[in-house]
């Protein structure tokens, strides 16, 4: 009896999928980074699955402060079921949404298949690490990589798409991570022999102190009582040196 009751249920959750798969031929998927730095800006991938003619997505990005942002709807349309969608993310700590709907065109048809699919990211404080570099040269340099080390550990990737002859730009890397308690070094490395750092090489050192500086206020407390003992002792000396000696003494 057992048996027969587990083949019923067999059977009828198959005819469930297959109704299911009936009635919605369109699959919808992202995926990507949960875990970002403000103002930074991440690659997403966004999979758009069913037998289409044409394949195609909206995508709105949505959080509690998103002021600033110069771009918050993303769209495109392709015959592949598959778009990578490069994210600006806000300057506020928060956590955002993605709502990103798939679109399925079959052929010589006008009416879409849609589906939406929400995915969730927590925007946390980065740290901001900016250098200058010049192109001393009359041509325009393109993709030029820079490498950034922190604390003799590298940390990541920047890469700028180009830069005009004769100019200064200043380039901002957003570090998501921790850093020590006390001094840190930031080494930045250039993979071009014609741009330079603002120190005119090709590798840019900043040594930087994190955290709450070293408090000292003891050193003056000990100061002070020291000064009031040293006065004190003066007082004494020179009050014994000016009293009255005793006749007896003479």
């Amino acid at each position: 009896m057992n048996k027969s009751i587990f083949i019923v249920f067999i059977m009828l959750l198959i005819i469930f999928q297959s109704y299911i798969s009936m009635a919605s031929p369109i699959y919808v998927n992202v995926t990507g980074p949960t875990y970002v730095g403000t103002n930074t800006t991440e690659t997403y991938t966004i999979y758009v699955n069913g037998y289409f003619y044409k394949y195609g997505y909206h995508l709105f990005l949505t959080g509690e402060n998103l002021s600033g942002l110069k771009q918050v709807e993303y769209t495109g349309m392709s015959s592949k079921g598959v778009f990578k969608v490069n994210i600006t993310f806000p300057a506020t700590p928060q956590v955002v949404e993605l709502a990103v709907m798939g679109i399925g065109y079959y052929e010589n048809s006008s009416t879409p298949y849609t589906q939406i699919y929400y995915y969730k990211i927590n925007v946390v404080k980065s740290i901001p690490f900016t250098v200058r570099i010049y192109n001393p040269s009359s041509l325009i340099i393109k993709n030029v990589t820079l490498s950034y080390y922190l604390n003799g550990n590298f940390i990541g990737n920047q890469t700028v798409s180009s830069i005009n002859p004769g100019q200064y730009e200043n380039i901002t890397y957003y570090y998501v991570g921790t850093l020590n308690q006390g001094t840190n070094s930031l080494v930045v490395k250039i993979n071009s022999s014609v741009l330079k750092f603002s120190n005119y090489s090709n590798v840019y050192t900043m040594n930087f102190y994190y955290g709450s500086p070293p408090n000292y206020s003891w050193a003056w407390y000990l100061f002070a009582v020291v000064v009031v003992i040293v006065v004190f002792l003066i007082l004494m000396a020179e009050f014994s040196r000016r009293k009255p000696r005793p006749k007896w003494k003479k």
